[in-house]
């Protein structure tokens, strides 16, 4: 992923139905390659952006070049499709459309906000 930032380090970005729009403030902004590891951990809830199927619910915690460490939370929503796929250990599996996703990271010196729709009704289809 490829962002926009700020002498500071920090971005601010949204991704809008596939289009990742950065912004940046108090420098001339410059493209950066986003590096970074970190874990999570989904649970269920009993949230749905549809209506149709529940949620996740993740928190995270990593870090990153664009703002060292971070503690994160994201909700999204995936609906499945009937179209089939092969894992990497070859057994069968099926794909899932990206219905809708929130998230925010945390750092020391400020946050990150995330927002991503599908593409229609059924989503955006992640393969």
């Amino acid at each position: 992923m490829r962002t926009k930032a700020n002498q500071s380090g920090l971005a601010r970005f949204s991704i809008v139905s596939g289009t990742l729009i950065a912004l940046a403030s108090n420098a001339i902004a410059k493209m950066i390659s986003l590096n970074g590891s970190g874990s999570s951990t989904y649970v269920t809830t009993a949230f749905s952006f549809d209506a149709a199927r529940d949620a996740t619910s993740g928190v995270s915690t990593g870090s990153d070049n664009v703002g060292g460490t971070f503690i994160g939370h994201t909700v999204s929503e995936y609906a499945p499709t009937s179209t089939t796929c092969k894992a990497p250990d070859k057994t069968n599996g099926t794909v899932y459309d990206l219905v809708e996703s929130k998230g925010v990271k945390t750092y020391k010196t400020g946050q990150i906000f995330t927002s991503a729709v599908g593409a229609g009704p059924r989503g955006n289809s992640l393969r």
